[in-house]
């Protein structure tokens, strides 16, 4: 079938017909989502289960990154057609380049259309949970921190750590502790069942800890990737993040919801750990943001000695990562959420914040401040 997409599209007039064809149906269902979500929701659960049981399960048991791989084959071949034209200079190559191009970025488009960008518009995992998201207030988001920073003390005792005292991730088991952990919480909520893959640690971690990203779900071969370079607290939540992409959650406060989720109902100690913390760095962010200086330093005070050091070492991590790539790349990021219907594009990731205040509404509305 390769072969014959190929031969057909080899001529000037079947390429541009080719081309047209994959962003016509990418603008069209693309369009059908945006506008009815009764539609994207019907191929959420029941086209797109089909690419996570054919193309993820296929790629699932190879030990490496396939997305990563093709990304290094793509910037190779990108390389050799520019030396290739600057070498012979022919008008008739550039034109085979150009429609060659065309033809690949359509069909790229046509692919993440289908299992990517129509499942941004399906309903939200808050509606499927039940949960009612309320308004943030600065005294709900105290005792929302004073509730974490309880669990992660209570958590301390019981936590590997390296010789500069920072918790140390067992990783010969973190592939298959998130996989379980992911199918568990899919006993709970049915639109998580099902199949999950290996996940797969980048083999660039540091380059791509440059471009600031922690972990990347490739819909062209329906991966769930991570960066195994960055501080060990933020491995298991990421691949959880990345293993609720591959079960069509698209919103990234949706994911990091997900991924919290699974992670604090692990058996792992490990998983609870990066649960617990990541939740607690993203509802620090937003007391940061709505209360004044006295009562977020009160709060802060109230954080292990170990834990300001795992929050101020991951830091320092990543600002001394920062250049003016990883502020492209961030920007980049920014507007391709904005363009799959995340409004608040990077912002969004911090909206995890008003989800766990709907699932622990209860518990905060009871607890009384001192």
């Amino acid at each position: 079938m390769f072969r014959a997409v190929v031969s057909y599209i080899s001529t000037y007039r079947n390429s541009f017909i080719y081309a047209g064809f994959c962003f016509a149906a990418s603008i069209i269902l693309i369009f059908l989502a945006r506008t009815t979500q009764v539609f994207a929701q019907w191929y959420a659960t029941n086209i797109f289960p089909i690419f996570q049981n054919t193309i993820g399960r296929l790629f699932s048991p190879i030990p490496f990154s396939v997305f990563e791989i093709l990304i290094l084959i793509i910037l190779i071949l990108l390389l050799y057609m520019i030396i290739k034209i600057i070498i012979h200079r022919k008008s008739n190559l550039i034109s085979k380049y150009f429609r060659q191009s065309i033809c690949f970025i359509c069909s790229l488009l046509l692919i993440f259309t289908l299992t990517a960008s129509i499942n941004y518009s399906r309903d939200s995992f808050a509606n499927e949970a039940g949960l009612y998201v309320p308004n943030r207030t600065s005294e709900d988001l105290i005792k929302l921190s004073h509730m974490f920073i309880e669990d992660i003390s209570n958590l301390l005792d019981q936590i590997n750590v390296n010789e500069n005292n920072l918790f140390s991730l067992d990783k010969s088991n973190v592939h298959k502790n998130a996989i379980a952990a992911m199918k568990s919480l899919g006993e709970r909520y049915p639109q998580l069942k099902g199949y999950y893959p290996n996940p797969k640690p980048i083999i660039f971690s540091n380059a791509m800890s440059y471009l600031g990203i922690t972990g990347i779900y490739s819909p062209f071969t329906i991966e769930a990737n991570y960066n195994k370079d960055v501080a060990d607290y933020l491995i298991p939540f990421t691949i959880c993040h990345e293993l609720s992409h591959f079960k069509g959650f698209m919103i990234e406060d949706e994911a990091n919801f997900i991924a919290y989720l699974a992670c604090i109902n692990s058996d792992s100690i490990d998983f609870k750990y990066s649960g617990k913390l990541n939740a607690l760095v993203y509802t620090l962010r937003a007391l940061n943001q709505h209360a004044n200086m006295t009562d977020y330093m009160a709060v802060y005070d109230l954080i292990p000695e170990q834990v300001k050091a795992e929050i101020m070492f991951n830091n320092l991590y990543w600002y001394a990562r920062k250049t003016p790539i990883s502020t492209v790349a961030k920007v980049a990021n920014d507007q391709y959420l904005q363009a799959n219907a995340q409004a608040d594009g990077v912002s969004s990731y911090g909206r995890i914040v008003d989800l766990l205040l709907a699932e622990y509404a209860d518990k905060i509305n009871n607890e009384v401040l001192l």
